[in-house]
């Protein structure tokens, strides 16, 4: 894909969703940094994940903007998790801050909410810088070489999951505007088949 023109992402309001014509798309490798000839087979499927819905979300771990540790894993069987990657330069990503700030607010006992910058043509400076002007009131965090980011299939900002108690994908983007009425189903613990 050639990367100087601007690319049109997933969105019902395309202007929203328009990217700077000199950022490729998340996986798109620039030359100085293509992924090498014999790619471990575990880092080849790592690099072509999709992650969907119905699935069992991929486990990570990320530090934090605060220096704390967070653990996917650590929520299972104990809440559910609202998991969206974005940047500082997503229009459409800016659009979403009060709306996930009033999650955290009202639900931070029922849901985790954390947000993870891509890398893509960012540092870890301007997002700490974006927290501070949209005075964020949820966990940011930066993934420093995009392995989260390809992890999970991440193409485009912003891209949401809600991962329930159990660790399954209940949405890969159309989050509900209103999560309350979701959140017993999310929390839902289901036995494990012995």
């Amino acid at each position: 894909m050639n990367s100087t023109f601007s690319v049109m992402l997933h969105s019902k309001n395309p202007a929203m969703r328009t990217r700077p014509s000199n950022v490729p798309l998340i996986g798109d490798a620039a030359p100085a940094q293509a992924a090498p000839a014999q790619a471990a087979p575990a880092q080849a499927e790592a690099l072509q994940s999709n992650v969907v819905e119905g699935q069992l979300a991929p486990d990570f771990s990320i530090v934090q903007l605060d220096d704390t540790l967070f653990k996917l894993s650590d929520y299972k069987g104990k809440k559910p998790v609202y998991l969206v990657f974005w940047n500082t330069w997503c229009a459409f990503c800016i659009t979403k801050v009060p709306k996930i700030k009033n999650f955290e607010s009202e639900l931070a006992n029922d849901i985790k909410v954390i947000a993870i910058n891509t890398s893509r043509q960012n540092s870890v400076e301007e997002s700490r810088h974006f927290s501070q002007k949209y005075e964020t009131n949820y966990a940011l965090a930066f993934d420093h070489d995009e392995s989260i980011t390809r992890l999970y299939g991440v193409r485009g900002t912003p891209t949401e999951f809600i991962i329930d108690v159990n660790g399954i994908v209940r949405h890969r983007d159309g989050i509900p505007d209103k999560l309350n009425p979701h959140l017993a189903i999310w929390s839902a613990v289901t036995p494990v088949a012995q």
